[in-house]
């Protein structure tokens, strides 16, 4: 994507937290490939399959999650994404089946990704606790620029704003690319420990000016159910839960557990990066509520840095449904999930 494009043309209206997004985000694709980092939720459960494709057909259940995720909430336009996904597990094909859509957008529609995930996991028995999950998956993008969203110094007038076009020439250049990851994940009834790998395309494709940077990633977890009260039940549990992830020179560190009694479950995170330096970077709150086959979470992330802090941190919400659940079945995954309320 080549843009013709002079920093002394760029009006910034009011010092706009928009218009200096625009500009910073175009003037690094006139200089670099297009690269960028992938969106990072901070809810768990609802997004199995987009940390681990080998978390497809890992649950006894049909799944459909609906999510909606606002990063950095008291800056205008910034980046927002809404996503849908199904995965089920498959007795016929020994696995589970994963579908992910996604659609991110920054500056209102001046910054646009779309993509799609495909994934097929295929469970294996190691012993008679111990299962093994292999998976790949395939994805298309699709990143599209709207110049229309900017405003230069020659649309100015001194007494009347903004009101005249633009002369600016642009090239206008939709990204379009395919994808692909992997992913392994051993899991018990109580335990899960993953390990995944996403955007291979430069791996498989030599010569290729527009990729997503190698993300990998490692999940692991447990179950601990207990009842204070009653030795022989397990009417609460606490399930903590380690994630790391590395894209290029960017990690960050997630740890916390989850408290879940019946159908309700609070949870307590840390986030920590470690580039440019090692920061703590928010606290996350979660909870979670189950209504028959329906659950719905909502997480807060609270900004623990100066720079964060004036962004007012980032809200998540999701919906889940539960589909076919089956108490028995004769394949080689668990009968109860790691985590479930």
């Amino acid at each position: 994507m080549i843009l013709d494009l002079r920093i002394s043309d760029i009006f910034l209206k009011k010092t706009n937290i928009q218009h200096i997004l625009t500009f910073m985000f175009v003037f690094l694709l006139n200089i670099f490939p297009v690269k960028s980092q992938d969106v990072h939720f901070s809810q768990f459960k609802p997004n199995l399959i987009n940390y681990n494709p080998a978390f497809a057909g890992y649950e006894k259940c049909a799944i459909l999650s609906l999510h909606y995720k606002n990063e950095q909430v008291g800056i205008n336009n910034g980046f927002n994404t809404l996503q849908t996904s199904y995965n089920q597990y498959f007795s016929a094909l020994h696995g589970g089946i994963g579908i992910n859509i996604a659609k991110e957008r920054l500056g209102g529609n001046t910054f646009n990704s779309t993509y799609a995930n495909a994934m097929y996991s295929s469970h294996f028995k190691i012993n008679r606790r111990t299962k093994l999950a292999l998976a790949i998956e395939s994805s298309y993008y699709q990143n599209t620029f709207n110049a229309s969203q900017l405003v230069f110094s020659n649309m100015i007038d001194d007494l009347n704003g903004v009101i005249f076009p633009s002369v600016e020439n642009f090239v206008n250049e939709d990204v379009k690319f395919i994808d692909f990851s992997t992913g392994i994940l051993f899991y018990q009834k109580k335990i899960f420990l993953g390990i995944s790998a996403s955007h291979l395309r430069q791996f498989m494709l030599s010569g290729e000016q527009y990729f997503l940077p190698i993300k990998y990633s490692f999940q692991a977890g447990y179950r601990l159910s207990f009842d204070p009260f009653d030795l022989r039940k397990e009417q609460y549990a606490i399930m903590p839960i380690l994630v790391y992830q590395q894209q290029q020179k960017h990690q960050f560190l997630k740890y916390g557990f989850y408290f879940i009694k019946k159908n309700c479950s609070f949870g307590l995170w840390l986030k920590q990066s470690f580039y440019p330096h090692f920061t703590n970077d928010a606290i996350i709150l979660t909870f979670s509520v189950k209504i028959k086959k329906m659950q719905i979470t909502y997480s807060y992330d609270v900004p623990t840095t100066r720079l964060l802090k004036s962004s007012f941190g980032n809200n998540e919400i999701s919906l889940l449904f539960n589909f076919n659940c089956k108490e028995k079945r004769n394949n080689n995954t668990i009968n109860c999930p790691a985590y479930e309320l």
